[in-house]
């Protein structure tokens, strides 16, 4: 009899080297690239410098500019998001893309660490089903599947959704996958109807969000009783905030190709690919200030331990647990709410440095 454990661990281990070597093929290609640019850009020493030091100085306008928009919205006031692809003027299609760009995006997706605190949710509650709320794509789903078949207990599974589904799209990327189902219908994330309890994640997606808003989303979680998780960006401080700024000039052209290259692979056949680069080229009136405006804008927005502990309670589940996991230097964390009915369930892993019962 075959070992079929030991066969799923071996195909999985391959997908994992296999992407291994894709990404690092794939930075290395982008770097040549933006080597080559810079090669044009500043054929000498003392050009190069003059281009560093004006890249530094617009760096320090752009955050001036974000505080100033801060200071208008009364700094960290979540009902003034000034991220650029989040306004009605930018283009449905523009923000789907612009989003796809960041979704290979190592600490900022399904990374080993944040699987891990997946993975020991999944163990501890004995839910068995992830339920990915606000996919788009899924595109990162599917890059990280290899990670999540090799790591998750045995007959778990994920569920993408989203508001607007993309069934067809879904069926393409998906079909071949093991342990990857979808919902067909539009999936609500304020108001849950599950046929059974599942893990309810998102995935940079609390940011974009009212206060209001993030209440009901974790309210309907809770109410259901199931468990809330999401994976989000922290705010690192205001150094951290222009570094950000500083690095995405001096790279952009990794930062472009990298947005471009993600376009290309999240959809299938040479004609959609085709379809996508015209997309990619047609809407750059967009997608460039974008790149250069809204990573730094996210810090602007984003909700900390207390903002989750004071949104609990003005919600009046004071018996639940909040588990928050900083990481990538405070500029990601993952944040982890159980309803009361799974609190006898926590071990002590010891890998919280913010852990409360409230």
């Amino acid at each position: 009899m075959p070992d079929i454990h030991r066969e799923q661990r071996i195909a999985a281990n391959r997908m994992i080297y296999r992407d291994w070597a894709y990404t690092v093929a794939k930075y290395l290609l982008t770097l040549v690239t933006g080597w080559i640019i810079s090669q044009l850009s500043w054929p000498t020493l003392r050009d190069f410098l003059q281009s560093s030091v004006w890249l530094i100085l617009l760096a320090l306008v752009i955050t001036f500019m974000q505080f100033l928009m801060a200071c208008v919205c009364k700094m960290r006031c979540f009902d003034n998001n000034i991220e650029l692809h989040d306004k009605s003027f930018f283009p449905t299609k523009a923000t789907e893309m612009f989003i796809t760009g960041y979704q290979d995006w190592e600490d900022g997706l399904y990374s080993l660490y944040v699987v891990q605190n997946i993975v020991s949710l999944v163990k501890e509650t004995g839910v068995k089903s992830i339920l990915h709320v606000g996919a788009g794509s899924a595109y990162d789903v599917k890059l990280s599947h290899a990670r999540f078949e090799i790591l998750l207990p045995e007959g778990t599974k994920n569920v993408i959704s989203d508001i607007r589904p993309h069934p067809t799209f879904w069926e393409s990327q998906f079909a071949h996958l093991n342990g990857v189902s979808y919902i067909s219908t539009p999936v609500d994330a304020f108001n849950l109807e599950l046929p059974e309890p599942m893990i309810v994640l998102s995935k940079g997606m609390v940011h974009h969000l009212t206060q209001q808003a993030t209440s009901q989303f974790i309210k309907a979680s809770l109410d259901t009783g199931c468990p809330w998780i999401t994976v989000d960006p922290g705010f690192p401080g205001p150094m951290a905030w222009f570094l950000v700024n500083a690095f995405i000039l001096f790279s952009f052209p990794l930062w472009f190709c990298r947005h471009l290259v993600n376009n290309i692979n999240s959809v299938s056949g040479a004609n959609a690919k085709a379809r996508r680069i015209l997309d990619f080229t047609l809407h750059l009136p967009f997608l460039v200030p974008a790149m250069l405006w809204d990573a730094g804008t996210s810090f602007l927005h984003t909700y900390t331990y207390l903002d989750y502990v004071n949104i609990l309670q003005a919600l009046g589940h004071d018996k639940c647990c909040i588990e928050f996991y900083p990481y990538f230097w405070g500029a990601m964390y993952v944040c982890i709410i159980r309803p009361p009915s799974m609190l006898g369930s926590i071990k002590a892993v010891g890998l919280a440095p913010e852990k409360m019962l409230l």
